[in-house]
């Protein structure tokens, strides 16, 4: 089936050809640099081609556009509802710019009270959400988009990733199966298995806190630069210092109190057995 763009594919080949443009180069130069051809430049810009997600990353990585302009370039390259698990909303700048920081980032610390992130979820669990919201994307495209975001993971030295999620998030699956609950309940054990620098806690119904923040901080080398993205309803928005710290200081107490590793892995074992924890 031919290749149908949508205005944001069209959106996004003007503004790949303006910002070649802006590096000062020509169809010709980039096709050399990435060992492709002059007319799949052509057809990347004008949209009579999809652009895959690792070539668009070697596009901004040559073009190297300020990190605002990339973040909006990303956006418009990913399907709604694809990465912010909590934010049932097209993807934003903020949350793109979160995306690129996540590059740079030596440790990051999350919170989700419902859902679980993009990173974390078994494939069926993003398909059937997907198309729960209504998103109008091909099974192809969303799960490439999904690899994209385990690069999290599996990059080399990647950032220790340390994930709160409320028992609800464990609970309230998308299209609410049994069985698809037990699956993602695997997948983030496997997850846990495999990458030695994720962590993975549970902050259980009967936890002593007042309230779940959603939060997802990054922490870098110099903690001037800390972040702290924020979903709500609508919009997520990053949030730079002094507000990261506040932020980090209430992702600390819903540590405390929430079951410690090992602990976590035996309420999820639970899940992924019987379907419920025991």
């Amino acid at each position: 089936m031919a290749f149908q763009p949508t205005q944001r594919d069209l959106d996004l080949g003007v503004a790949l050809k303006a910002a070649r443009t802006a590096a000062g180069l020509n169809q010709e130069e980039v096709a050399d640099r990435l060992g492709i051809s002059q007319a799949k430049v052509s057809r990347f810009e004008t949209a009579r081609q999809e652009i895959p997600r690792d070539r668009l990353e070697e596009l901004l990585d040559l073009y190297q556009p300020e990190p605002e302009l990339r973040g909006h370039l990303d956006s418009m390259a990913t399907p709604p509802d694809v990465d912010d698990a909590d934010d049932h909303a097209s993807p934003n700048r903020d949350f793109m710019a979160m995306k690129q920081a996540e590059k740079d980032a030596l440790e990051i610390r999350s919170a989700y009270g419902e859902g679980i992130p993009r990173q974390l979820q078994a494939d069926q669990y993003m398909l059937v959400q997907s198309a729960k919201a209504g998103i109008v994307t091909s099974e192809a495209r969303l799960l490439a988009e999904k690899r994209q975001r385990e690069r999290l993971l599996s990059r080399e030295r990647p950032p220790r990733y340390f994930q709160l999620l409320s028992e609800s998030s464990l609970y309230r699956i998308p299209g609410g199966t049994l069985e698809l609950r037990q699956e993602q309940a695997r997948h983030l054990l496997t997850l846990v298995e495999k990458y030695p620098q994720l962590s993975v806690q549970v902050v259980t119904f009967d936890a002593d806190l007042a309230h779940f923040n959603n939060m997802t901080v990054l922490k870098f080398a110099d903690a001037r630069k800390n972040v702290v993205y924020l979903p709500n309803d609508r919009y997520g928005k990053l949030h730079r210092q002094p507000t990261a710290d506040t932020f980090e200081t209430q992702w600390e107490k819903m540590r405390r109190v929430a079951l410690d590793e090992e602990d976590s892995k035996k309420f999820i074992h639970d899940i992924a057995r019987f379907g419920q924890a025991r």
